[in-house]
């Protein structure tokens, strides 16, 4: 009897010991996703997002466009109705960014968008046109990408690759006295200056899936696989302590 309370207390101080090893490096591994989630992920950069606030002071629906450079930058109010205020944040303005959107094109795979007053019946024209006249007109239907199992539902995330250029512009109505925010991630972006450093023109960044950074996939991946390791090292455990017992009723059934 008292082995096999020694071999119980032995076993358990093990399974003990091998538990706190595997939760130090769990939290080692989950601390240092989230510090890289904050710099790169493989390889690439986290995409710098572009914000664009959108108010409506106006009494009335108004339309507001969006980019565009080419046909839009000395037109009135940037294209959009008078009333209807367009800011970017982050020490910078609505101009520079319309500019950048020329001389540096982007694509955008991921757009959120945020608003205290969100319509879902909101249709944003995305179109692309050129000089000869020829034009391309993509519908977005924000309802098309409401989920009824999320919880904020003054958000919706859009998965829809997108290229913003000159030639490219967004559209929609919003509602009177309405404010609404775009936040675009950039999955590559042209850069003419890095020409000059013997690079590409091209930039790419850590892209967004699903509304999930890949950082987050990763780090959801290696979770279950530190949670299938610590499953593993307790089977052989609890097989070491039956065969362990077994053994010790034989000898006892022996004597």
């Amino acid at each position: 009897m008292i082995n096999i309370l020694i071999i119980i207390n032995t076993l358990f101080l093990a399974f003990l010991i091998l538990y706190l090893f595997v939760y130090k490096k769990y939290k080692k591994t989950n601390d240092n996703l989230l510090s890289r989630y904050d710099n790169v992920y493989d390889g690439k950069k986290k995409a710098s997002p572009y914000y664009i606030s959108i108010n409506n002071l106006n009494d009335f629906d108004s339309d507001v466009v969006l980019f565009g450079h080419n046909k839009r930058l000395l037109s009135e109010n940037f294209g959009s109705d008078k009333g209807v205020k367009v800011e970017t944040f982050i020490n910078s303005s609505y101009l520079q960014l319309l500019n950048q959107s020329n001389s540096e094109p982007f694509s955008c795979e991921y757009i959120r968008i945020h608003s205290n007053e969100l319509d879902l019946s909101t249709v944003i024209e995305l179109e692309s046109s050129n000089a000869n006249g020829q034009s391309c007109l993509i519908p977005i239907k924000l309802k098309d990408y409401f989920s009824p199992m999320q919880f904020q539902s003054n958000i919706i995330d859009v998965n829809t690759p997108i290229i913003i250029d000159g030639n490219t512009e967004i559209r929609f109505k919003l509602k009177k006295k309405t404010n609404i925010t775009l936040t675009l991630f950039p999955s590559e972006r042209v850069n003419l200056s890095r020409v000059l450093k013997g690079n590409s023109i091209g930039v790419s960044y850590a892209k967004y899936t699903d509304s999930i950074h890949p950082i987050l996939l990763s780090f959801s991946k290696n979770k279950e696989s530190i949670k299938n390791k610590i499953k593993n090292k307790l089977n052989v455990l609890f097989v070491k302590i039956k065969t362990l017992l077994k053994k010790n009723k034989i000898k006892s059934t022996v004597v």
